[in-house]
C-alpha cells in the first residue's frame, strides 16, 4: 500500500536515525542516498530507479499534474489542470507560469531536509524553478513547484524525462536520534502537521492565489491586453474600411449616375445642335439655289432680249 502521513509519522526510521554513528551529518553522497532509500526513506522503493541517481543528487521526472491560468474569452483568468503522462508530451506556453504537482513523493525523517534544482537543460532553454527553498525535515508528499517559462518560446517537454535534481542534508547529530524512546530536547522542533498537504488546491489555496483570481505572467498579462488592444484597433480599421468601402460603392454610383445625366443631356444638346445645324444648312441650301434660279432666269431674259435685236426686220421699202 502507498504509505500515508499517518503511516510516515509512525515509520520506525521517522525519528530514529538508522545510520546516526555511521553517516555523519553533510550532504548525502549517491551511496548514502541508496542506503536510506533501502530503509524506507528519502523516496518510496516502488518509484525509486537506481539509474537517476548522480554523485550528489537524484533525478525527479515529470510526472504528475500541470496546473496553470488561461485567459477565458471575456478576459478572466480560469485555472486548468492537465495530466503529464509517461512517454507523452506536454506544453509550456510562452510567457506562463505553470505548477507542477509532482507524482513522486518525498519521505523525510526528521533528520534529513532537501533542496532542488531545476535540470541544466531546462535551464539553458530559459526555464525558470522557484528553487532554493528547503524542504524541511519530517515532510512526506508531493512537491508542487513553479515552473516559469518566460521566454517568447513554446516548449514541448515529455512526461517521464528529467525535470529536478534533488539533494538530501542530514542535520547535525542530536541523541534525539540515536534511539526511540528519549524525550525531546525543548526547541529541537518537529515538522508541524498543519503543513502535512496532501492536495495542490490546498497549496494553491494557502497561496492567496485563489482569492487574487489566479496567477499569470506579468509578460503574458502586458501581451493579452496589447493583442486585445490591436484587435480592437484591427476591428475598428476593417468597420472603417467597410464603411469606406460602403462610401465609394455609393460615391461611384452617384458619380456614374451624374456622368450618365451629363452623356444624355449633351447627347441630346449634341443632337439638338446637329439638327438645328443641319436645318439651318438646308434653309441656306435652299436659299442659295433659289439665288441661282434667279440669276439663270434673268440671264435668260437677257439672252431672249439680245437674240430678239439680232434678228432682220420684213417692212417693205421705198422706192424713189
Amino acid at each position: 500500500m502507498s504509505m500515508t502521513n499517518e503511516k510516515w509519522r509512525n515509520h520506525e526510521f521517522y525519528k530514529v536515525d538508522p545510520y546516526f554513528n555511521d553517516i555523519p551529518p553533510a550532504l548525502l553522497n549517491s551511496l548514502d542516498i541508496k542506503k536510506y532509500i533501502d530503509k524506507g526513506c528519502l523516496i518510496e522503493k516502488a518509484d525509486f530507479d537506481p539509474n537517476l541517481l548522480k554523485t550528489a543528487s537524484y533525478e525527479m521526472r515529470l510526472l504528475g499534474q500541470l496546473y496553470d491560468w488561461t485567459t477565458t474569452l471575456d478576459g478572466k483568468l480560469q485555472r486548468r489542470c492537465r495530466h503529464v503522462c509517461d512517454g507523452l508530451d506536454i506544453d509550456l506556453p510562452r510567457n506562463s507560469i505553470n505548477y507542477l504537482w509532482m507524482k513522486q513523493k518525498l519521505l523525510l525523517p526528521e533528520y534529513i531536509a532537501a533542496r532542488f534544482n531545476l535540470h541544466i537543460r531546462h535551464v539553458h532553454k530559459g526555464i525558470l524553478l522557484g528553487t532554493g527553498p528547503l524542504v524541511d525535515p519530517g515532510f512526506f508528499g508531493s512537491l508542487l513547484i513553479p515552473l516559469h517559462n518566460l521566454t517568447d518560446n513554446d516548449y514541448i517537454l515529455e512526461g517521464g524525462e528529467g525535470i529536478i535534481w534533488v539533494e538530501f542534508t542530514k542535520l547535525s547529530g542530536n541523541q534525539f536520534w540515536s534511539v526511540d524512546g528519549l524525550s525531546r530536547p525543548t526547541y529541537l522542533k518537529q515538522f508541524p502537521t498543519l503543513k502535512d498537504l496532501d492536495k495542490p488546491d490546498r497549496y494553491i489555496e494557502k497561496s492567496g492565489v485563489t482569492e487574487a483570481g489566479g496567477v499569470q505572467s506579468a509578460f503574458k498579462g502586458a501581451l493579452d491586453r496589447a493583442q486585445k488592444s490591436a484587435e480592437d484597433a484591427r476591428n475598428e480599421v476593417n468597420s472603417v474600411k467597410r464603411i469606406g468601402i460602403v462610401a465609394i460603392v455609393i460615391g461611384f454610383f452617384a458619380i456614374a449616375g451624374s456622368i450618365a445625366g451629363l452623356w444624355y443631356s449633351g447627347h441630346n444638346l449634341i443632337s439638338r445642335a446637329t439638327s438645328i445645324a443641319q436645318e439651318s444648312q438646308n434653309r441656306i441650301f435652299d436659299a442659295y439655289i433659289k439665288t441661282l434660279e434667279e440669276k439663270v432666269r434673268k440671264l435668260e431674259e437677257r439672252v431672249n432680249a439680245l437674240d430678239q435685236q439680232d434678228k432682220p426686220t420684213n417692212q417693205p421699202s421705198t422706192v424713189d
